[in-house]
């Protein structure tokens, strides 16, 4: 087993560890079919979130995650606010039509993937995504086995045992839970929702 779930720690493996995979879970959208991909075997899931949600929780993961790169540890000042974050030009692929970018593969530098020789940044690696990109997501979710939202994660988990045939016993468990309570203006939560309008429209097509 080999414990990377997001690009930079899995492209630093050894490059025969892709050999030797049956199973692969992380943050790494519809780019990891470049590696496993339908014809070797694997079936493709994939989850989204509301995306006022999801920018809150890269914030506060960013805020409190021991994962955190050193250069970014600046959030981390108190006075480090919310809607910072959301201006700030450093993350601008965080806060803007993350999901999109993500799933429709234009995220990190373009699609081809020499494993063992790339760089990668996932904080930098984004551009601007657009309607073509929206269309890429969705047909990516549209080929996935399962695909669930955050919000609804029984749900996911159901469909999951259905697909692939096996059965829970426990309650899934809450691992990390970095958000705290915070108040977010109404300016700041508009502004948020208009750059993820193309998030919002992968969300609703998925909960479709």
């Amino acid at each position: 087993m080999t414990r990377s779930s997001t690009w930079p720690d899995f492209l630093r493996q050894p490059a025969n560890c892709v050999e030797k995979k049956s199973f692969v879970r992380g943050h790494f959208g519809s780019r990891i079919l470049d590696l496993f991909n339908e014809a070797q075997g694997f079936s493709s899931i994939a989850m989204v979130r509301d995306p006022v949600a999801r920018v809150l929780s890269h914030f506060w993961h960013l805020k409190k995650a021991p994962d955190v790169p050193s250069d970014l540890l600046f959030v981390r000042d108190e006075g480090f606010r919310f809607e910072d974050f959301v201006d700030h030009s450093r993350f601008y692929g965080l806060v803007s039509n993350y999901q999109v970018a993500n799933y429709s593969g234009v995220s990190g530098g373009g699609r081809n993937i020499s494993h063992g020789n790339i760089a990668f940044n996932e904080y930098s690696g984004f551009h601007s995504v657009t309607d073509s990109d929206l269309d890429h997501a969705k047909a990516f979710i549209d080929r996935c086995a399962v695909v669930g939202v955050t919000e609804n994660m029984p749900a996911f988990i159901d469909a999951l045992c259905a697909f692939f045939g096996f059965y829970r016993d426990y309650s899934l468990p809450r691992h990390r839970a970095y958000q705290e309570e915070m108040d977010v203006s109404p300016a700041v939560l508009s502004r948020v929702r208009e750059l993820n309008v193309l998030d919002k429209a992968l969300y609703d097509h998925v909960k479709a």
